[in-house]
């Protein structure tokens, strides 16, 4: 994508807007471009960096300046993932003892004792927190990443790759699907990326191979 687009220097002046850096990170194509280029209108001082920012990464950084060049952007994807081990999401093993907890209460919920009650509760809200540390990582990565070519290529395979838990104990497992499967491939070759999707255990169980 990038190795075939004109240097970022030959790409006449854009104009930003402050909200750019709330474009959605996970939005692609013609319609983020006319977004991007709505937003882009009121700051006369604004480069093609700035848009290269919004267009291949998650938006403009209080942090991070925007990237000079496709060089730049593709140097920063090379290196380290940094933001994967300063954001990291539960463990599968963590997760899937949480989710057996889970059946296990639910079963001794029918019981209709207080006490087994309380257990269920307990476990739905250790899920539900899960989910939601999730969720931070997901949206920290974007905001404090150096290299966010590489949280834009993540999303894109995830919506690319999708899986879908089965069941409610399996809720947060796709978590793990992407950091695992997807996310070390993203800068590598597309083969291994395939590989490790179709294989992983969050996609054999959204596809019912399990069974075959």
């Amino acid at each position: 994508l990038l190795s075939n687009a004109a240097p970022l220097r030959e790409v006449p002046p854009i104009r930003t807007a402050p909200g750019a850096a709330a474009i959605s990170s996970r939005a692609h194509g013609p319609r983020h471009d006319m977004i991007a280029h709505r937003l882009l209108e009121e700051d006369p001082m604004a480069t093609a960096a700035d848009y290269a920012a919004i267009r291949f990464g998650t938006g403009l950084s209080p942090r991070h300046g925007a990237p000079k060049d496709a060089g730049e952007i593709l140097t920063r994807l090379a290196a380290p993932d940094e933001m994967a081990a300063r954001f990291p999401v539960t463990s599968m093993r963590d997760r899937q003892a949480l989710g057996q907890r889970f059946i296990e209460a639910r079963k001794a919920a029918k019981s209709g004792m207080s006490a087994d009650l309380a257990q269920r509760k307990t476990a739905s809200r250790e899920m539900r927190a899960v989910r939601l540390s999730d969720a931070m990582a997901l949206f920290s990565r974007a905001i404090y990443a150096s290299d966010a070519f590489r949280e834009r290529l993540v999303l894109f395979w995830a919506d690319h790759f999708t899986t879908v838990a089965q069941g409610r104990a399996l809720r947060g497992v796709v978590s793990n699907y992407v950091d695992g499967a997807l996310r070390p491939h993203v800068a590598g070759r597309f083969s291994d990326l395939l590989k490790a999707a179709i294989f992983h255990p969050v996609m054999i169980l959204y596809l019912d191979q399990q069974r075959s």
